[in-house]
């Protein structure tokens, strides 16, 4: 998924995007991180950090998965 199609509510905190993205520059490719469709948006579920590394280093794609949200009725 293109990294400019996913919003993210928080930035992360602390040095572990900056690990990531040393990472990501050494060919290591990172657990995809989890998404959700809301208020017309894809928005990270989990993996704020690994999001964040991807735009440190000027990637524009990352994997994703798609996380599955169930409807409460009521």
């Amino acid at each position: 998924m293109p990294v400019a199609a996913i919003k993210i509510d928080r930035w992360p905190h602390g040095p572990r995007a900056l690990e990531y993205a040393n990472l990501l520059i050494t060919g290591v490719e990172l657990p995809p991180i989890k998404v959700h469709f809301r208020d017309g948006h894809w928005r990270v579920g989990d993996g704020r950090h690994r999001l964040l590394a991807h735009k440190l280093v000027g990637k524009d794609i990352i994997m994703v998965r798609r996380a599955v949200r169930e409807r409460r009725n009521g």
